[in-house]
């Protein structure tokens, strides 16, 4: 482990030995009232993570706070989203440096610049999705970290500038991508422009449709916060109207255009509703209600009885067997001598041209019912039944159309 692992441990263990105090001190300023908190209080001093505030005062380390901050989603009112202004130059005058080692053709310093621009690049990434997110979180819990209405439409406007410029930041940060891209192809150095178009180039379109969701959501609510301050005031003013005119009777609306007046101004007629009890509902409440009305209400009357009528006798004749011929109805008679003229040897019938045509008391029956009936109650009998098709229409028809069937015996 080298010695600045060694380091990077040691403060941890002094941060982790005194959680309660850098808890504490996240909160607000903290002071060495003991001897233990004293020495408590310098150890943290000592490595960095206090900063004296004011006399035996100490805060947290702004850093340090920053880095909880975003872990708890907590932030102050009218923080400010984080610059990358400063970052950008700091990358772009490092790849300048980058581009003249390489043309000169010197490999000194030229690993510790790679690593320091992919440094400031990281840096730049973390802070547009630093920024995204504490955007969201604030525009989520409708600024959650002020009170009052007022305090709220304020912070609407202050980040809706805020995203503005960093708007602004996002395409200066897209002109810097594209140069670097080509110089780097000019120049021979790939891995510059692989790193910098998976870590900046890739992402910024992704990144800049967010936050102009994020600015679009702010002026919607700005939108909303105009017009409700301009509806307040007029019922304020209405209302102090009222106040001071309590005996009033109200205005004359003789020859005026009532159809242009508000539908508020207008005093509404009660409807009579009779309650209906949901005898369906499980609630408890209900079926406990409906059960005490119903012990309230008198016992019903009994029903006077009704004399039953007597039973039909049925007659029986001398020559009643007791069984009971069924009429057989129009269709199934039809189809008893269908069955009967197309069972004749070497003769086939049509079910509607030959058969049904030439008998008239068929006439009562549909075409196509009969045919229908007639085709289902026919298959699997041991006939062969042909369906003639209809001429082709104009028209699109979703079914295959037929005219007629062909019936005759099998041979066998």
């Amino acid at each position: 482990m080298s010695e600045r692992s060694d380091q990077v441990e040691k403060l941890l263990g002094v941060l982790h030995r005194h959680s309660e105090l850098v808890s504490e001190a996240f909160e607000g300023e903290v002071s060495g009232d003991t001897r233990q908190r004293s020495k408590a209080i310098e150890a943290l001093f000592e490595s960095g993570a206090f900063k004296p505030y004011d006399e035996d005062t100490y805060r947290l380390n702004p850093r340090l706070r920053e880095f909880i901050a975003d872990h708890l989603s907590s932030y102050h009112a009218y923080q400010s989203l984080r610059g990358v202004t400063g970052t950008m130059r700091q990358a772009q005058a490092q790849w300048r440096a980058l581009y003249r080692l390489k043309e000169r053709g010197s490999r000194r310093n030229f690993d510790t610049l790679l690593a320091a621009l992919d440094e400031s690049i990281a840096e730049i990434s973390f802070a547009i999705q630093a920024n995204l997110a504490m955007l969201y979180v604030l525009l989520g819990s409708q600024f959650g970290n002020v009170v009052g209405l007022a305090a709220k439409m304020a912070q609407n406007a202050y980040y809706a500038a805020q995203v503005a410029v960093f708007l602004r930041d996002m395409e200066a940060i897209r002109r810097f991508v594209d140069r670097v891209q080509d110089e780097a192809i000019a120049a021979g150095l790939p891995d510059v422009r692989i790193l910098i178009s998976r870590r900046l180039g890739s992402r910024l379109l992704g990144w800049t449709g967010q936050l102009k969701d994020a600015q679009a959501a702010i002026t919607r609510r700005l939108f909303d916060a105009r017009r409700m301050e301009a509806r307040l005031k007029q019922l304020s003013n209405f209302s102090l109207w009222l106040d001071r005119n309590k005996t009033t009777k109200g205005w004359e609306l003789e020859g005026a255009n009532l159809e242009a007046v508000d539908v508020a101004l207008w005093r509404p007629v009660r409807v009579k509703v009779r309650p209906q009890p949901d005898v369906a509902d499980t609630d408890v409440v209900v079926a406990d209600g409906l059960s005490r009305i119903l012990a309230a209400m008198p016992a019903p009357k009994p029903e006077p009885k009704v004399k039953a009528p007597p039973v039909p006798q049925r007659r029986i004749d001398e020559d009643d067997d007791g069984v009971v011929a069924e009429e057989e109805s129009l269709h199934e008679r039809a189809l008893r001598a269908f069955v009967a003229e197309a069972s004749q040897p070497a003769r086939g019938s049509m079910l509607l041209g030959s058969f049904k045509r030439s008998r008239p008391e068929l006439d009562a029956l549909d075409d196509g019912a009969w045919l229908m009936y007639a085709y289902l109650q026919l298959q699997g009998t041991g006939f062969v039944i042909d369906i003639l098709d209809a001429p082709a229409g104009r028209g699109f028809v979703l079914n295959e159309p037929f005219s007629d069937i062909r019936v005759h015996r099998a041979q066998p």
